[in-house]
């Protein structure tokens, strides 16, 4: 057995041995009580994913079993080698000192001889010096003589006057050429000095250890004594391959991913009755021709032709279109609609055993036709899960975060969507189920899954999930990853939300790739699947004549809508907070929980004390400043600023804001004391972020918030939290806003710039969302418009690195311009021009 995916792999060999439910309402594998388990001959080969997959049947551990003794010589050769390499590393870096201290008496040979030209060339820009300045003090008693002159005196001053400014301005370069020299002398004698006490440390360090020639001597025979217990390892490694060969060739039954088939040695030489590849929607056609060798009577392909087709990363069309075409489609079975022709090759699954029959039916109705595929009566009479009673009764449910007012951001490069908030909810629904289920053991499948279209998003979900430990109830992953795969709850994060109109998943030209991918995160759910998504987007966007507009509309009729607020901002606190043993409970870390709820009644308190502890940074995103409640807040971050911390807000335009006069004089205090305050568009977040290891989001907002029923999250987790910043591109944020100490301005109007969330299109080049761009662009046309990490412009030109003097020059190249250095141009740093540049 074979198939594209380990998730796929592992599925397959535990159906095949599994043992029967003890209620009898799951049938046993066709090898359950075969003793081919017991035997070694049902083989795993390769990484498991799923804890199901008994020990018995991984290949590593048959081949343990298999040799105890060879393992237990290879232990105790492994015991003696150990002190032998210790001594050798300790031998070896001895000998890496004594190489530092010659390594460090070569350059300190070499920064002295660079001292004496340093001094050398001091002395004579002096000499220049002294001389320019006595020509200066020449033309001045010039221009003297030349007002006490009888004839043409007007003549003989203007032109005494101009060599005199000729010669101020030779004297004036002559000067900085000193100021250079004697700083270069300085930078020498420094780095000279430096190195003078390193080898001096360095020398101090050697002399408490033997000579080279010593250290040489001990090790010889340490190598030599590795050497041989090493040649002895690799022979019994030999025998361990040898075995695992054996082990191989006499299975009866062998699973593995088709990466197997041609990476690596373990199928080499090897041959099979038949071969059952799994999953080939997913397989590349030319690797079913690789797994293909090892049969020799017959080739049995299992799949789904409305699943997944092969993952192709090309930049040319012919091989996307080629290699992204799955076997069904090749091989003509399956007409240009994914409809089957029925060719007599195709048998069809005709009864489906994983989902409840509501779930089944949204399959029914995004892929399959109802008669395809019947409900098995095992699904028809299953009860709901204890755990998951907390939610409505329906296995089909809708966490809508309109009310929540969440915003969808792109990662710079791969263009793939994020929303933080978004996560937030899937996560902490999450949590809320695993509240209710005994710590799963490594045995034991996990029992919730979230799945999101946008590997962006999936790499924030695995972070929070990681933070908030809960990994051993939640595997996270792409609509791909997950292919195969199976979970009791599983939710669907969506993410789509503002600013963006446009989707893929909302394309009805791509109406058929975008069923594909849906009906895979479906039919991975057992007994409730949740849609976690805006309404209000999904109304607006998710039209019916596309495949997610198909999936949101069948889901409002027969799914039970829940806002995200009622269900997880009212009830997340109260349903982790019991005191069950071995259930789930919020992670603490040293200063309280990982993850906090917090009201407008709690928040205060608890974020006035994070202001007051940050010592680094504070970045986020302020939707309004309030004339009630910033009064409050500033005295907060004016002193953190007077502490030298980092200030960054992102806020509307305070044009856009009905208090605008009050935005204004808000900003303009926070600058004056330091604060980069940036204007932007399509950020309308309320997250806060201290010292890159404390975010605050959720639906309050920090400078605003009066009264009103809000809540806000506290997650103190640094990785996720670091995650959080590089997608919101706070570095460049920052450093793009501003020119020197001051907003930076528009070079085309010289107006006020903002950072703009860009919410068209990409084109195919364009792999960078966030820009910077010119605020008046609707009042004035203004097209200035640039990515947010391109540099600010020149305010002069830039000087040579190595003399420090000598001006850059601009040189085409291709269609652009570039800044060089005429004197040394493979030396110095080139950089592109940009709009602005003098």
């Amino acid at each position: 057995m074979t198939s594209h995916t380990h998730a796929a792999v592992d599925q397959s060999i535990y159906e095949a041995v599994k043992r029967a439910n003890q209620d009898g309402s799951d049938k046993p594998g066709p090898f359950a009580d075969s003793g081919l388990e017991r035997d070694g001959k049902i083989v795993r080969i390769g990484r498991v994913t799923n804890p199901k997959v008994p020990e018995t049947v991984r290949l590593d551990n048959i081949v343990e079993r298999k040799a105890e003794g060879v393992l237990s010589e290879i232990s105790e050769l492994q015991r003696k080698a150990e002190p032998l390499s210790a001594k050798r590393a300790q031998l070896n870096g001895e000998l890496a000192e004594w190489e530092r201290l010659s390594d460090l008496q070569r350059r300190l040979v070499n920064a002295e001889r660079c001292v004496n030209e340093a001094v050398v060339m001091t002395t004579q820009r002096l000499a220049e010096q002294a001389q320019a300045r006595a020509r200066v003090q020449e033309c001045r008693e010039q221009v003297e003589a030349a007002g006490r002159a009888w004839f043409f005196r007007a003549r003989r001053v203007e032109q005494a006057r101009e060599t005199l400014k000729s010669s101020d301005h030779a004297a004036g370069i002559a000067s900085k050429v000193v100021d250079d020299a004697s700083a270069s002398s300085r930078a020498a004698e420094r780095a000279a000095e430096s190195l003078r006490s390193e080898t001096k440390n360095q020398g101090a360090v050697c002399g408490f250890m033997p000579a080279v020639e010593v250290l040489k001597q001990h090790l010889t025979p340490i190598d030599a004594e590795l050497h041989q217990l090493e040649r002895r390892l690799i022979e019994l490694r030999a025998r361990l391959n040898a075995l695992e060969k054996e082990v191989i060739t006499n299975a009866r039954v062998i699973a593995a991913t088709l990466t197997k088939c041609y990476v690596g040695n373990q199928l080499d030489g090897q041959s099979f009755d038949a071969l059952i590849v799994d999953e080939i929607s997913m397989a590349l056609p030319p690797l079913l021709f690789v797994a293909a060798r090892l049969a020799h009577k017959r080739v049995i392909l299992v799949g789904d032709f409305k699943q997944l087709p092969p993952i192709v990363r090309s930049d040319n069309d012919v091989t996307d279109q080629r290699l992204g075409t799955d076997a069904f489609q090749l091989a003509a079975l399956v007409d240009q609609d994914l409809e089957s022709i029925g060719h007599p090759a195709l048998t069809q699954l005709r009864e489906q055993r994983r989902m409840l029959k509501p779930i089944a039916d949204v399959a029914r109705h995004i892929s399959y036709n109802p008669r395809d595929i019947l409900d098995h009566s095992s699904v028809l009479q299953k009860s709901q899960r204890d755990w998951l009673k907390f939610l409505p009764q329906n296995a089909l449910m809708i966490v809508d975060t309109a009310d929540v007012h969440c915003w969808c951001g792109r990662q710079a490069g791969s263009l793939s969507r994020f929303n933080l908030y978004s996560a937030q909810i899937a996560t902490e629904l999450a949590a809320m189920a695993a509240a209710g289920i005994p710590r799963p053991d490594m045995t034991t499948a996990r029992p919730i899954g979230i799945v999101t279209p946008y590997a962006a998003q999936r790499r924030l979900l695995s972070g929070l999930v990681e933070a908030l430990d809960l990994t051993t109830w939640v595997a996270v992953g792409t609509v791909h990853t997950f292919q195969g795969a199976e979970a009791e709850l599983i939710i669907f994060d969506s993410v789509l939300d503002e600013p963006y109109w446009t989707a893929r998943l909302c394309n009805p030209n791509q109406l058929k790739e975008v069923k594909r991918d849906l009906n895979v995160a479906v039919t991975s759910a057992q007994s409730k699947f949740v849609l976690v998504g805006s309404s209000e987007w999904l109304n607006a966007h998710a039209k019916p004549t596309s495949g997610l507009g198909q999936l949101w509309h069948y889901m409002k009729d027969h799914a039970d809508l829940i806002s995200a607020y009622d269900l997880i901002e009212a009830g997340f606190a109260g349903r982790v907070a019991h005191l069950a043993v071995n259930t789930y409970r919020v992670p603490v870390n040293s200063d309280g929980p990982v993850l906090e709820r917090l009201d407008e009644n709690t928040f205060s308190e608890r974020f006035a004390r994070d202001l007051r502890d940050a010592t680094e940074s504070i970045f986020g995103h302020i939707a309004f400043f309030g004339s009630y409640r910033w009064p409050q807040v500033e005295p907060l971050f004016r002193a953190a600023l007077e502490r030298g911390v980092e200030v960054t807000l992102i806020t509307p335009s305070a044009a856009d804001a009905a208090n605008n006069l009050y935005v204004e004089k808000a900003t303009r205090a926070l600058r004056q004391l330091g604060a980069v305050v940036v204007a932007a568009t399509g950020l309308h977040g309320k997250d806060i972020i201290v010292d890159s290891h404390v975010l605050y989001t959720g639906s309050l907002n920090v400078a605003s918030h009066r009264g009103t029923s809000e809540d806000v999250h506290r997650i103190d987790a640094p990785e996720y939290v670091r995650t959080c910043l590089e997608f919101m591109q706070a570095k460049h944020i920052r450093l793009a806003s501003q020119q020197g100490n001051q907003p930076r301005t528009c070079p085309q109007r010289n107006g006020p710039t903002q950072v703009v969330n860009q919410s068209r299109s990409m084109s195919q080049w364009d792999k960078q969302p966030m820009k910077l761009g010119c605020a008046d662009y609707q009042t004035t046309g203004c097209k200035y418009l640039v990515n947010i990490d391109q540099r600010p412009p020149f305010a002069e030109p830039p000087r040579c690195s190595v003399d420090h003097r000598t001006k850059y020059r601009r040189v085409k190249r291709g269609r652009g311009e570039t800044w060089e250095c005429p004197k040394h141009p493979k030396q110095c740093e080139r950089f592109k021009v940009v709009v602005g540049d003098p």
